[in-house]
């Protein structure tokens, strides 16, 4: 008999949020940043560009470019800047502060502070309304000098722009985290497209199959060839948007649904080991600065690694939490995904084929053979077997059985025996969906 095993492994990962309670008022737009910049062992150029929008009185006014070029060789130092002739007075201020007015000239509103040393101009800084402009020759100015005019470009630079090199390098960086969160969340919607076509293919192949003719039975073995893969393209593509950061849509669902909330209740390590290990999990990770908050969090732990909310983590960490995790039961080979949404969870296992779990489960009594029509409830603090709810001491007992074989129980998560040989692992979505592991015959 030809088994198929089809299997969504998807894990959700997203940016925490936090929405406060409170009402504030609103913020004004910040500028959005682009930044390049280039190294190499004789000079180094950095240039940085910023479009913003600035609102008085609440009005906001049409959109002012504010650009700022800095170039930092070894042989000199070059900084221009274009913005709002409003920073004009709050620049003079900053730079007669720090160059005084020994070598500083006016006309005609324009500011020239210039140093020359024989025939060679050693510095100039010229401001006028909406420009500024910084030059240094490195090999004429001192070394204390050159410091001087880079720190005072780097505050000149926070007072045109309203940010700091590190609010700058944090804006980039969330940049490319927000930019790899669509791109992951786009794979996701292709990997859904593709399971959905891969099923209505699937569908196709098997009403040719109730034909006789050669000709139906070419095509539905065409049909089936297709829907295979595009199921191992669906399947490629979800594991990439798990380590990206992509969420299933299913899995979104799922966190929003009664049945995968879970109450943590003081006792929970005497019957099921999860709760315990999502505590001290979450702990970890707030003490590790991998994530920032406990109200979502998204684990996938596979063959190639351990992501956190869309990051791989370094060797050391994911040594330290797989020890972590075996210190609870949990194998070094069993793969999952966690998520975690406020109090709802899903933990989806990489396929799993239940031979000896099944083979352990006949010799305690628990079902007599595959064939069985079996559906359990295994949602961790309690266990329901064909609609009976099992004791306290039998669940405990079955939970650690199912761990044992890298099955990890959590509020909402079935395994049916479909009575044909076939079985499901996972959630059901409906009588002909299902997320986790679905093994069925022919």
């Amino acid at each position: 008999m030809k088994t198929i095993v089809i299997a969504v492994l998807s894990i959700s990962i997203y940016i925490c949020s936090i929405a406060a309670t409170a009402q504030t008022p609103q913020t004004p737009k910040t500028p959005n940043v682009q930044v390049s910049q280039h190294s190499d062992t004789s000079k180094t150029t950095t240039s940085t560009s910023y479009n913003t929008s600035v609102s008085t009185d609440g009005v906001e006014d049409q959109n002012q470019n504010v650009s700022v070029s800095v170039s930092n060789t070894n042989h000199s130092y070059s900084f221009r800047a274009r913005y709002s002739g409003a920073k004009d007075q709050e620049l003079k201020e900053l730079i007669i502060k720090e160059m005084g007015t020994n070598n500083l000239t006016t006309s005609n509103g324009k500011l020239k502070w210039s140093l020359t040393s024989g025939n060679e101009d050693v510095y100039e800084i010229e401001l006028r309304k909406g420009k500024l402009t910084m030059e240094v020759d490195k090999n004429s100015a001192s070394p204390s000098l050159v410091e001087k005019i880079v720190n005072l470009g780097k505050s000149a630079k926070t007072i045109i722009t309203g940010k700091s090199e590190a609010n700058i390098e944090a804006e980039k960086l969330q940049r490319e985290a927000d930019r790899l969160k669509r791109e992951a969340d786009r794979m996701q919607r292709e990997a859904d497209r593709m399971k959905r076509e891969e099923e209505r293919l699937q569908r196709e192949a098997d009403r040719l199959n109730r034909s006789h003719t050669s000709v139906y039975e070419k095509d539905a073995e065409r049909f089936t060839q297709e829907a295979k893969k595009l199921t191992s393209e669906a399947a490629q593509l979800t594991e990439e948007a798990r380590h990206r950061g992509g969420v299933s849509s299913n899995i979104k669902n799922l966190l929003n649904e009664d049945r995968t909330r879970l109450e943590v209740r003081s006792s929970s390590k005497e019957t099921w080991v999860w709760p315990t290990v999502q505590k001290e999990l979450i702990t970890s990770l707030l003490s590790d600065k991998l994530i920032t908050s406990e109200a979502t969090v998204h684990l996938t732990r596979d063959a190639s690694g351990m992501y956190i909310n869309g990051e791989k983590l370094k060797e050391t960490n994911e040594r330290k939490y797989s020890a972590l995790f075996l210190k609870y039961g949990i194998a070094k080979n069993n793969y999952f995904s966690f998520d975690k949404s406020q109090n709802h969870i899903v933990i989806i296992n990489e396929p799993i084929r239940l031979d000896e779990l099944v083979n352990e489960l006949k010799t305690v009594g628990f079902i007599r053979s595959v064939n069985d029509k079996v559906s359990i409830e295994l949602n961790g603090y309690t266990m329901i077997k064909n609609g009976a709810s099992l004791t306290p001491e039998k669940v405990s007992k079955y939970n650690a059985l199912f761990l044992k074989h890298n099955i990890i129980a959590a509020p909402g998560k079935i395994i049916e025996f479909m009575g044909n040989g076939g079985y499901k692992i996972g959630y059901s979505l409906g009588p002909k969906s299902h997320i986790g592991t679905w093994v069925f015959p022919n």
